[in-house]
Order: structure tokens, then C-alpha cells, then sequence
């Protein structure tokens, strides 16, 4: 069930992360960026890329060339704008409740499932978007599959993303979130931190400087298509650059 519930958040990953496209570039063999599905994927992993790479290569092609801070502050903008009316319609037809707040003097949008009972358990999420794009309001959609499929509290944190903040800021914020939860009477081990994309390199971030703070642990980390090795020289990203949607 765990499986089913991880493919599915990070399908709406797939569709949410445009920021992703910033990074594109032939593969060393020649092969055209997001055209190419290995002959070794399942029938059913075949069927999803072939069905989401059309909108990928159509988002490639009108992805703007970013030079200045103020080039990725007026995307970021014109993205939430689009961004924040879908994510708003997905949570309305889903059912679920989403209300924005603070915790720990960080902005945070609490997600709750239809007919909840707390349970005192509580998922903290941190969004994508490559450091640049994306807030707790644009990938609402997201945190309302997961309490759906849950049916936890989903606390997700509304982190300056760059230019304004930068790594430090991202992981400071998460971690003062986390410790109002604390606060707020959660055990940690009824706590769990997830994220996806740049959110899922932030939460290994955040829990190391949690640790090195003298923090309790939290339960679980769930890691949905880290971006994790700044490298991007590792293996997969030499050989299956092109098939990334």
C-alpha cells in the first residue's frame, strides 16, 4: 500500500515540478533531452512516460532563460499564478480542508482529510520547484493526495525559496517548524518528514542540522526524487537524463 501511496505522490511530482526543465541538455550520446524511454522500463512505466512526454518537451521549449535574480523572482511570480488556482481547485475537489498559518514563525499550510480524527500523528512536508519556484499554496494538490491517502495532518512549509533565501534559510525553516510541532505536544516518533525534488534534498538537511541541535528524531523520512547529488555525475544522471520527465 506504502508503494502505491509513493507512486502517486510522486506521479503529481512529475506534473508539479516544471522548474526541472532548467537543467536540460542533450545526452552525451546525442539523444534529444525528454524523447527517449529505455527499452528496459516496464510496460506500465512505458505507458506513463510516453503519456507525460509531450507536455514535458512543450514546457522545455518555453522555458525562459533565467540570468538575473529578478529574471527568477518575476518566473516564480507568473508561475504561483498559475499554480496556486489549480492546486486550490485540486483541494476543493479532493474534499479535503487546507488553511494557512505559522509555526515557529514560518509560513505553513495545514492540510486535513475529509472526516479526520487526530490520531497524534502529524507529516510535515517540504515542496519542490528547484530551490526557485513552487510554495505550501501552488502544491497544495499534493499535500491533499497524501492526507487523503493517509488520512494524516499534512503540515507543509512555506520556505523562502531562492534568490530571497538560499540552503541555510530552507533548512533553518523547516526545522523551527519542526520543533513547533514539537512544541504543540507531538511525540517524535508520531512525526514523519517528506518531500519531493528540491524539497527532498532540504529534509535530510533539515533532520542533520535538527540532530546537531540536540533535537529529538523524527519517526520517518520519506524522500520522493531527491535531488541529491549535486554532481550530476552520478550514473543515472549520465544514462537516463533523456528519459526523465
Amino acid at each position: 500500500m506504502m508503494a502505491r501511496y509513493i507512486a502517486r505522490i510522486a506521479l503529481t511530482g512529475i506534473v508539479l515540478l516544471f522548474a526541472g526543465a532548467a537543467f536540460a541538455a542533450d545526452t552525451p550520446q546525442g539523444v534529444d533531452f525528454r524523447t527517449f524511454i529505455p527499452e528496459s522500463i516496464s510496460p506500465e512505466a512505458r505507458a506513463i512516460l510516453e503519456k507525460y512526454m509531450p507536455g514535458a518537451a512543450a514546457a522545455m521549449a518555453a522555458f525562459p532563460t533565467l540570468k538575473t535574480d529578478a529574471d527568477i523572482e518575476a518566473l516564480h511570480d507568473k508561475m504561483e499564478a498559475v499554480q496556486i488556482p489549480a492546486a486550490e481547485k485540486a483541494v476543493k475537489a479532493l474534499g479535503v480542508s487546507s488553511i494557512m498559518g505559522t509555526l515557529g514563525g514560518v509560513g505553513v499550510l495545514t492540510t486535513l482529510p475529509p472526516n479526520y480524527v487526530d490520531d497524534g500523528t502529524v507529516l510535515i512536508r517540504v515542496h519542490g520547484g528547484g530551490w526557485i519556484l513552487g510554495s505550501a499554496r501552488s502544491t497544495a494538490g499534493a499535500d491533499a493526495q497524501m492526507a487523503i491517502l493517509t488520512g494524516k495532518r499534512i503540515v507543509s512549509v512555506d520556505y523562502t525559496v531562492a534568490p530571497r533565501g538560499n540552503w541555510q534559510t530552507a533548512t533553518s525553516q523547516v526545522v523551527a517548524v519542526y520543533k513547533a510541532v514539537l512544541a504543540k505536544g507531538y511525540k517524535p516518533e508520531n512525526v514523519g518528514i517528506f518531500g519531493d525534488s528540491a524539497g527532498a534534498n532540504i529534509v535530510p538537511g533539515a533532520i542533520l542540522k535538527a540532530r546537531d541541535q540536540g533535537v529529538p528524531m523524527p519517526a520517518a523520512m520519506l524522500l520522493i526524487s531527491p535531488c541529491a547529488d549535486l554532481h550530476l555525475n552520478g550514473d543515472t544522471e549520465t544514462t537516463l537524463r533523456a528519459a526523465d520527465p
